[in-house]
Parts: C-alpha cells; sequence; structure tokens
C-alpha cells in the first residue's frame, strides 16, 4: 500500500501540535497521540515520493541517529532509571511504575530522529498551534477570575491558587515559555518562520496575554522563571547581536515592572505576604499543612534519604518505599510529600551518579553543536534547571513530555538555521 509522502509529513505535523496542546487540557489525549507519532516513524518510510507501509528499515541503521544529540544526555538518564532495578531491594512493582513513567524521553527521542523535515515555518506553526491552545486557557481562566475577583484574591492570600485547566505551578510554565517563545519568534523574524503581518501581530498578543496571566496568578515560580528568562534573552541580545540600547533598555524594564506589579496587582501583593508568613510558621516549628512549609520539609525529608544512599540512591524502585518508611518511623502525621526538589529527588533515588548525568544532560544539550547559540534551547534549559529547585517536573508526565517536545523542535529550528 502507498500513500503520498506530503501527507504523512502533514499528518506528523498535525499530531505533533496536537501534542502540545494536549499538554494542557488532557493526559490520555497526549498519549494517544505520541502513540499515533510513534507508530508513524516506526511502521511507514519514505520511497521517493510515496510511503510504504511497514518496519522502517531505517530504524536499524546507525547513520539515521545522526540527529541524536540533544536527546543523548537524557536516554542515559533514562537507562540509569531502568538499571536502578539492580539495587532497588527486588521491588519490581514500583520500578516498572518509574520506568513506563519516564518512557517518553527515547519514546519522544525516536519520533524526532525519524520525523521528516521541519521548516522554520513548521516548527512556528507547531507554536502557534500551542499558543492557540493556551490563549484559550487563559481567558478561560479569566472567565472564572473576573467574576470571583475578590473572593480568589482573598483565598491568595490564604495561600490557594487560582484555577487552572492544570497544576498551577506547571501551567504556569507553560505560560513563560509562551511569553519567552513568541518573544524570541517576534525578535527573530523571518529566519524563524514569521513572514506575514498577521503572524507579527498574534505572536505580539499571546506574548502579552501571557506575560500578563502570570502576574495575575501570581505564582512565585512562575513569576522567577518568567524573569530569569527574560534575563537570559536580554543576555542574547546583548551579546550574540549587539543590540546594546535595547538590551539595555530591557534590563532597566525588567528590575522595573516586578516592582510596578507588587504596588499594583492584588495577588502579587497577598501571594507575597502569605509566603512570608509561611516561612515563619516553618521557622517555628510549626507542623500545621502550609504549603511552603510542607515544601521545605520534604527536601530535607529527601536530603536525610539520600544520605543513606549518597552514590547510588534507592533506586526506582524502592526510594517511594523508603520515604513511606521514613514517615511511618517519625509518626509523621501531615502530608507526606516527595521531595519537591528536583536535584534532591534525583539524588534520594539516583544517587549522586544520578543528578551528574541529569544535569549533565542539559549541559550536552547546550555544548553539542554550539546548542547554546539557540535562543530556544537557551530558555527551555534555564525555566526547567531552575524549576528544579522548587518542583521535580521530571517526575510528573505533562512537564518531562513539554520537555523533550520543546527540546526536539528547539534543535530542528537549530539544524535548519545554523546550516542554511
Amino acid at each position: 500500500m502507498q500513500i503520498n509522502s506530503v501527507v504523512r509529513s502533514n499528518l506528523l505535523i498535525f499530531l505533533l501540535g496536537v501534542s502540545m496542546i494536549c499538554v494542557i487540557y488532557s493526559i490520555y489525549l497526549l498519549s494517544m497521540s505520541l502513540i499515533g507519532l510513534l507508530i508513524i516513524v516506526c511502521f511507514s518510510y519514505a520511497e521517493g515520493d510515496h510511503v510504504r507501509l511497514g518496519i522502517n528499515p531505517h530504524l536499524w541503521k546507525r547513520s539515521s541517529y545522526s540527529s541524536l544529540w540533544p536527546f543523548t544526555g537524557f536516554l542515559l538518564y533514562f537507562l540509569w532509571i531502568v538499571i536502578s532495578l539492580v539495587w532497588s531491594g527486588g521491588h519490581v512493582g514500583p520500578w516498572v511504575q518509574s520506568v513506563v513513567q519516564n518512557l517518553s524521553m527515547p519514546g519522544i527521542a525516536l519520533i524526532f530522529i525519524f520525523m521528516p523535515r521541519l521548516t522554520p515555518k513548521d516548527i512556528s506553526l507547531l507554536h502557534f498551534m500551542f499558543y492557540v491552545g493556551l490563549a484559550i486557557a487563559c481567558l478561560l481562566v479569566l472567565w472564572v477570575y473576573i467574576p470571583s475577583y475578590e473572593e480568589i484574591t482573598l483565598l491568595i492570600g490564604r495561600g490557594r491558587a487560582i484555577p487552572v485547566p492544570m497544576d498551577h505551578i506547571r501551567f504556569s510554565i507553560l505560560l513563560s515559555y509562551g511569553s519567552l517563545s513568541a518573544l524570541s519568534f517576534l525578535w527573530m523574524g523571518k529566519k524563524w518562520g514569521l513572514t506575514s503581518k498577521s503572524a507579527y501581530l498574534f505572536t505580539s498578543f499571546v506574548a502579552i496575554l501571557f506575560f500578563i496571566m502570570i502576574h495575575i496568578l501570581a505564582v512565585r515560580s512562575g513569576l522567577l522563571l518568567l524573569y530569569a528568562g527574560l534575563f537570559v534573552f536580554i543576555l542574547y541580545i546583548l551579546i550574540s547581536q549587539k543590540s546594546w540600547k535595547v538590551g539595555i533598555i530591557a534590563l532597566i524594564g525588567m528590575v522595573v515592572f516586578p516592582i510596578i506589579a507588587y504596588k499594583t496587582i492584588p495577588s502579587v501583593q497577598n501571594r507575597i505576604k502569605y509566603m512570608r508568613y509561611d516561612i515563619e510558621r516553618f521557622v517555628a516549628a510549626d507542623d500545621s499543612n502550609y504549603s511552603d512549609s510542607d515544601r521545605l520539609r520534604s527536601m530535607n525529608t529527601g536530603i536525610k534519604l539520600w544520605k543513606e544512599a549518597i552514590l547510588l540512591g534507592h533506586g526506582a524502585g524502592e526510594y517511594k518505599l523508603a520515604l513511606d518508611t521514613y514517615y511511618d518511623k517519625i509518626n509523621y502525621q501531615g502530608k507526606r510529600l516527595a521531595p519537591h526538589n528536583q536535584w534532591i529527588r534525583t539524588g534520594m533515588a539516583y544517587g549522586v551518579i544520578g543528578v551528574l548525568i541529569l544535569l549533565g544532560s542539559f549541559i550536552y544539550l547546550l555544548t553539542a553543536n554550539r546548542g547554546y547559540n539557540q535562543l530556544l534551547l537557551l530558555i527551555i534549559s534555564v525555566l526547567f534547571l531552575l524549576s528544579f529547585m522548587v518542583e521535580s517536573n521530571m517526575e510528573r508526565y505533562y512537564s518531562l513530555v513539554f520537555l523533550m517536545l520543546s527540546i526536539g523542535m528547539a534543535s530542528r529550528l537549530w539544524d535548519e538555521t545554523r546550516l542554511a
């Protein structure tokens, strides 16, 4: 059976765009779209202008894996998770769960290795699909927030969050990436596939919308990531393109705007006040369930367990059981959280070696093929490396998928533009 190769390419791009949207709305549809992508790349292959159905013969060719470079470190990290069965105390069930949870690393790597050529225009289209999905989510949040403005603002002062389609911290990461990547597309212009006035207007609109939404949500980690990403963006402009005037003006704005936001946006004020109160309760050894206190306590617990197995960790099959055993031992009655810090959680589970492999994955991503010159690779790396200080985003399926998809698209964009 033969299919036109253009149909196959368009179907792959469509499913990739669906995956980016489903990161926001549906884990089930996200999984289905990724499985669909894997099936197409593994069981069909181009032959001239047509596509043949069957096992892709390129799977067995070493030369096919030349585009593996952005995923190399993450595949080693996945392999380390698999190997940790050896020191997981025979707990195969939890180990299998951890391995399955991280299958998106090799799966998405395989998708991008055998994905047909993606032009800058294709990648900008994929981002536009993501922006539309995220913009709709923002409008839905505002539809709920505006009529209940006073009530929700009061709840923020008590540690609650504005209702969003997914976990509010992960949602703020998506908003940060959305705003920063849109800004990057605007700056790079035609080189990255923005060729029409309408595309510029739409990209400008979503960049501003996402920027404002992060401040309305007042998620502290989201705000931190946004401004850290802006700092990287400004440095990129200053160093690589020598646009000193634009860079200096942007730096001044980056300092001034958070002050204005704190003075004028009630949700930001209430969030900061609650954070101060929460940390005071933690210092006073108050065992009540406050969000920041729970996170800090979970990190302390993770460090204690990491010290028990510094080099290799407890293993993918053992570390969650070790956590439960510790809480039982001290008869802790509060929230039994895993460490809200990816570095500590990785250390607890996979030891110093696991931490070094994870850190090395990002270092290799930015140094191989001079990836540090690709603005989107810089932004996504900075966002996730910093988010690891307050969240275990490698343990959340949709966060991990988003990271891998973003790396895949940014690396393809870099391959296209540097070789052009």
